[in-house]
């Protein structure tokens, strides 16, 4: 799993004389762009646990509390490069659900594909090998083979797409599988096109690395949520309210893959908390909040996954006052 540039480290400093220690802290603190309120009072509880009877020192950290703060409200670059490959592999697996279990071969039929032909993408009419799979119909091309290698593919791929949240996949009629990458059709609406040459003995390395859950997850939301919401006005809103992108792809793409990148990110913090670093949790939360509460209000059936109850955030003023509460009761107790 890669760490997000630029986190927010804790260290614990021993045999370092206090005022030295003071202007490490500092420089810290002033320079973490990702580091948050809560990770910086956490960082002046120990402190002042240490030194509550110099006043001056816990104030020290208080004011070194708003020059941080300052520093994050400053910074507007995303926390990722792209949700798909930085957030965690685990946030969908194996071990999850899928509403997939087995495919059902219907035969030989007549379909359109949007294809790779003659050194770019067109689409064409022609004879596939087509499996009905729960909701889905599965679609291989010929050029992997016959019934049973194309069996083979649609069961390597269906089950894994079946295990998204019903949100995501509700909008997607069809599975393409042809060779080589993976994307959405977006001239083909309500499907999902795989490009591979995968076995069930070598398969793919987004398979084998565990990223082929949260591929599908991004692919999927551009078949499904991206006609009914990357331009509506409250996302427009929320995109323009917010301080930063969720990552650099959704930066340099806006229109086409910021809705894409940033419901990975929510998914994963609103459903998966568990599975994200505390670095990673508060960096998706202080890039997007805006967008965050605008997927909040669309009530998603996020199927089977279960929401996890947020932990209320103490605001930067809540913080203050109980930073000043505790030097006071400091200075009482010297």
């Amino acid at each position: 799993m890669r760490r997000p540039p630029n986190t927010f480290t804790m260290i614990s400093h021993t045999g370092v004389d206090s005022s030295a220690r003071r202007a490490n802290d500092a420089r810290k603190l002033s320079a973490s762009s990702r580091c948050s309120a809560a990770a910086i009072f956490s960082l002046i509880a120990s402190r002042c646990r240490r030194s509550f009877s110099r006043s001056v020192t816990c104030l020290f950290y208080i004011a070194a509390l708003l020059v941080g703060s300052a520093s994050i409200a400053a910074d507007n670059s995303p926390p990722f490069g792209g949700t798909v490959w930085q957030l965690p592999t685990t946030l969908i697996t194996d071990a999850d659900p899928t509403r997939i279990r087995e495919v059902s071969y219907r035969g030989l039929l007549q379909r359109t594909f949007y294809i790779f032909r003659d050194g770019g993408f067109r689409t064409i009419t022609e004879d596939v090998h087509v499996f009905d799979a729960g909701h889905i119909e599965v679609q291989v091309h010929p050029e992997l083979g016959d019934r049973e290698a194309a069996r083979e593919q649609a069961e390597i791929y269906a089950p894994i797409f079946g295990r998204l949240p019903w949100a995501v996949v509700a909008g997607v009629q069809e599975l393409e599988i042809q060779r080589q990458g993976l994307r959405a059709s977006l001239p083909l609406p309500q499907v999902v096109t795989v490009h591979t040459e995968a076995t069930v003995e070598n398969p793919p390395d987004v398979i084998r690395h565990g990223f082929m859950e949260e591929m599908f997850l991004h692919e999927a939301v551009h078949v499904t949520l991206d006609p009914h919401h990357k331009a509506a006005p409250g996302w427009l809103d929320a995109q323009r309210a917010d301080p930063t992108f969720i990552s650099t792809y959704a930066q340099d793409w806006p229109n086409r893959e910021d809705l894409a990148e940033t419901l990975s990110a929510w998914f994963a913090v609103r459903y998966r908390p568990d599975r994200l670093s505390a670095s990673q949790e508060q960096a998706i939360l202080d890039a997007v909040p805006a967008r965050l509460a605008y997927l909040d209000r669309q009530h998603f059936d996020m199927s089977p996954y279960v929401r996890v109850a947020p932990v209320p955030a103490l605001p930067l003023a809540g913080l203050l006052l109980l930073a000043v509460l505790l030097v006071t009761r400091g200075v009482r107790m010297r």
